[in-house]
């Protein structure tokens, strides 16, 4: 018969979520998924030696998560289809390990059925299951779970030794493994006669001794860090009591989606409660009555008990007493959701030996309600635009979310959009916050220049400069903003401040050497490029960009061989280059060669497409070899691409001028 539940849980837990089997990376997936080299290429001691970010800033270790990742990558590449498909099959695990579970505790099948069903289908779960980075929450409840239920076993080997392995592993998952020991506590004065005294107290001096472990290797991979510090917490600049005066505001929030899963968002905003106020006092005054249930149920219904505490304590990693960066997060439910799972079980069995067909009614209109939410949440992770536009209606004050959508828009050249919704984004900045969101400011920048708004880009550059001197490519930025406006020394002052927060990237180094090639400081140019070229994650096109600096240098040195040596590597990389072949045709032309010239700028065009510059200068130097007819044909091409162009007009009027001459002496009337 349980053979049967674990099927039907199964395919309970499977079936809702195969729709997101359609869906993208989305958010954070791509950083720590797509862009990662450790998944791409890690071996197993890089990802055991790597933080999760690849910044150790960020406090955060979670290598099992990681391996997940890569060993994703090795079955099925970057296919989104295969990192969806196991976090199903891993939700889906959880969800049997949560029946077993209830029922070692209470043997009673319907209570750790109807607990297991509900956690299944429970719709605050969809964070978690459907993006794929959540999968660190599932990993983690999975081993908390596998240790905690070799734990329950009779006294024998593996009750012993396998608990403090799945506890390290669960740690390895996600930091708030480390809960385990705060929920074996409760549950051995809850129910004394389960667990000799002896084992339980070896049982905690081994998980201390497995966490003991864990945390020195921790701080040596993070190098002191044991979580988010600074300015990567969520309170961060708020008075001091902040954190533990909107505890309780934090608590009935997550207590109210575990009740009640409805009005899900992404993204929770509210204000933090910064003084004892009469809310402060109410929600204190709930919290003291959840404490006093656990309390008065204690001898008397240890189940009820032990299922409260289980929240509040799987809880406590998400509360803000210990810093963290996220205010409110449905993934964070997974594990304390497990505790309401089982309250409700409870409820479900005195429910149902009373009212038999009137329980099982509600539970089907409950599952039934319960599975189509999860179908039309799952949709909301399908890619990032519908990410983030439904947050914004779930939730119009989510700067996150508006900031997300203004750079999704941004990426698909989508500028009026973007504009808008980063312009809401910094609408929303709590001015206290605006060093933490310089990034808005950056994006705001590319925006306007983009947009031809110079002085706007300008403008947000070095605002978000100011609330973060620290960013790379804002100086980057900003230093192309003044190469447009021909001040190539404030650009090249910019691109260096670039360099010294990130000095080998080869973009920047490219752009010093532009810089410096438009001031005629050809030597500074060669230096700069020399620079770039050495470094060995140069791309085929910026090599090739390079060599055609090099070139040009080269050529206003008056070295014209070594000039044509560069461009003939360029081409060696790059056979389809558009600039390397215009370059070539600039060079030629300038050496009297017209014919090769015209035949090199034919090549750009065929490479690069329709440019009214390479169809002026055919146009031109086709009129100088006399070639009449084939130069008005490229001056009005040039001409359909720039309509106002007067230069090209009066070109079509000298070949006009030019036709009747010839017509007239050539006699013709």
């Amino acid at each position: 018969m349980r053979k049967n539940y674990l099927l039907l849980l199964f395919l309970f837990t499977f079936l809702p979520y195969l729709n997101t089997l359609h869906n993208d990376f989305v958010y954070d997936d791509r950083e720590l998924i797509l862009k990662n080299k450790i998944v791409k290429e890690g071996r197993l001691k890089d990802i055991f030696l790597t933080p999760f970010w690849g910044k150790k800033e960020l406090g955060l270790w979670r290598p099992i998560t990681l391996l997940s990742f890569r060993w994703n990558y090795l079955l099925g590449d970057f296919s989104p289809v295969s990192f969806h498909l196991l976090n199903i099959l891993l939700h889906s695990l959880v969800t049997i390990l949560v029946f077993l579970f209830f029922f070692k505790i209470t043997k009673d099948e319907i209570i750790s059925l109807f607990s297991a069903v509900i956690f299944s289908l429970h719709p605050v779960h969809v964070e978690a299951v459907s993006w794929i980075v959540g999968r660190s929450e599932v990993l983690s409840t999975l081993f908390l779970l596998l240790s905690f239920y070799f734990l329950l076993l009779k006294n024998n080997v593996s009750s012993l030794l396998l608990p403090p392995v799945f506890f390290f592993l669960s740690l390895l998952s996600k930091e708030t493994g480390v809960v385990l020991p705060l929920l074996f506590i409760p549950y051995y004065f809850l129910f004394p006669k389960r667990i000799p005294r002896k084992k339980f107290l070896l049982q905690l001096l081994l998980f201390t001794i497995t966490f003991g472990i864990y945390l020195h290797l921790r701080i040596k991979i993070l190098k002191g860090l044991i979580g988010p510090a600074g300015e990567k917490e969520y309170f961060y600049g708020y008075p001091p009591l902040t954190r533990l005066l909107t505890f309780p505001l934090i608590f009935f929030h997550y207590l109210r989606l575990s009740f009640f899963p409805f009005h899900l968002s992404v993204d929770y905003t509210f204000p933090p409660i910064t003084r004892i106020t009469p809310v402060f006092l109410g929600l204190t005054l709930l919290f003291l009555l959840y404490l006093a249930v656990i309390s008065f149920t204690f001898k008397k219904k240890p189940l009820i008990s032990f299922s409260l505490l289980f929240f509040l304590f799987s809880l406590f990693p998400y509360s803000h007493i210990i810093p963290i960066g996220w205010l409110i997060g449905e993934r964070f439910l997974y594990l304390p959701s497990i505790g309401i799972c089982g309250l409700l079980g409870i409820l479900f069995k005195e429910f149902f030996n009373r009212k038999r067909k009137i329980s099982l009614i509600f539970l089907s209109l409950l599952l039934i309600s319960f599975s189509i939410k999860i179908i039309t949440r799952n949709r909301v992770w399908q890619n990032e635009e519908i990410l983030w536009k439904t947050t914004t209606q779930d939730n119009p004050y989510s700067l996150r979310a508006w900031y997300n959508l203004g750079t999704s828009a941004l990426k698909k050249g989508n500028l009026k959009e973007s504009l808008l919704y980063l312009q809401k984004a910094i609408s929303l900045i709590p001015s206290r916050k605006r060093k933490h969101f310089a990034d808005v400011y950056h994006n705001l920048g590319i925006v306007y220049a983009k947009m031809g708004k110079r002085g706007k880009a300008e403008e947000m550059f070095k605002t978000s400069l100011k609330y973060n001197p620290y960013i790379p490519s804002t100086y980057n930025n900003l230093g192309n903003l003044y190469f447009k406006k021909g001040k190539m020394k404030e650009a090249i002052r910019c691109y260096r401040k670039s360099l010294k927060l990130a000095p080998h990237n080869p973009a920047v180094l490219k752009n010093i050497a532009r810089a410096y090639l438009r001031l005629g400081e050809t030597g500074k140019c060669k230096e700069y490029a020399s620079k770039t070229l050495s470094i060995p994650s140069l791309t085929p096109h910026q090599r090739v960009e390079i060599l055609n600096i090099l070139a040009i240098a080269e050529r206003e040195e008056g070295n014209f061989p070594r000039s044509y040596q560069y461009l003939a590597q360029a081409l060696r990389i790059d056979s389809n280059n558009y600039l390397t072949y215009y370059n070539l045709a600039v060079f030629l032309e300038k050496d009297g060669k017209r014919k090769e010239a015209i035949e090199n700028y034919l090549k750009a065009l065929n490479c690069g497409g329709p440019s009214a510059l390479i169809l002026k200068n055919l146009g031109r130097l086709y009129f100088e070899e006399g070639e009449l007819e084939k130069s008005e044909k490229f001056f009005k091409e040039a001409l359909n691409l720039n309509p106002k162009d007067q230069g090209i007009k009066e070109w079509l009027r000298k070949i006009e001028e030019r036709k009747a001459s010839k017509n007239t002496n050539r006699g013709i009337p």
